[in-house]
């Protein structure tokens, strides 16, 4: 008994006379879709180089933010789209205002450091917020020039160099354009953000988004 060799139907034109075609050369694959950065071109991160004095209270403040991101008031973990983001901008909204309101000054001393004083505001709420140690991936090693990189809106960048005091530069790019240097406030702002959240005196507020929330602002 002989057998006769298997051959694939769509190997050749169903129909001779007309040619038609493989049917499954036909079929189009799926593009892979390019990523949109629309959103990261209009929300631009703001980097900001802090000076090894403030080392240490740079890694702090990074860490308790994300901390904060992860978890709620109650040290629960949230169940939202909070990001790192949405908790920077809005701690250095409420600082911002703050050193407004209480006219705030930076100024270098002769020693080229700075010193910063903040007025006493009321009594918080209940017991103290304990900022924990947040989830990370995994554990970089410290660095000697430390920077914190946030997306907030133009606007706080631009208060924030105001208080930093900038200056007409003869150069592109010159560092040394501000009379204070600019990552030495934001690490002041956002301290004295994290530690009003950590007393009470400022809760943070959900919106809502599509079918999530995320954290958008602050109240007392």
């Amino acid at each position: 008994m002989t057998t006769s060799k298997r051959r694939n139907p769509f190997a050749q034109p169903a129909d001779p006379w007309n040619g038609a075609n493989d049917p499954l050369a036909t079929i189009r694959m799926p593009e892979k879709k390019k990523r949109e950065r629309k959103w990261e071109k209009e929300n631009r991160a703001y980097t900001y180089g802090v000076s090894a004095q403030s080392n240490e209270a740079a890694h702090l403040i990074r860490d308790a933010i994300l901390w904060i991101s992860q978890h709620n008031e109650n040290g629960e973990l949230r169940q939202d789209r909070t990001t790192v983001d949405n908790v920077a901008t809005v701690l250095i909204d409420y600082a911002l205002q703050l050193a407004e309101k209480e006219n705030l000054v930076f100024a270098p001393t002769r020693t080229g450091r700075m010193t910063i004083q903040w007025e006493e505001v009321e009594q918080g709420w209940e017991s103290p917020i304990k900022i924990g140690t947040p989830i990370r991936k995994k554990k970089t090693p410290p660095k000697k020039t430390v920077f914190l990189a946030y997306r907030w809106p133009k606007k706080y960048h631009q208060r924030i160099e105001a208080l930093s005091g900038k200056v007409p530069d003869t150069k592109k790019q010159n560092p040394h354009r501000y009379k204070v240097p600019i990552g030495e406030v934001v690490v002041r702002l956002l301290q004295r953000g994290i530690d009003d959240y950590k007393a009470r005196k400022i809760h943070l507020t959900s919106s809502q988004e599509s079918v999530t929330q995320k954290v958008a602002g602050w109240a007392k």
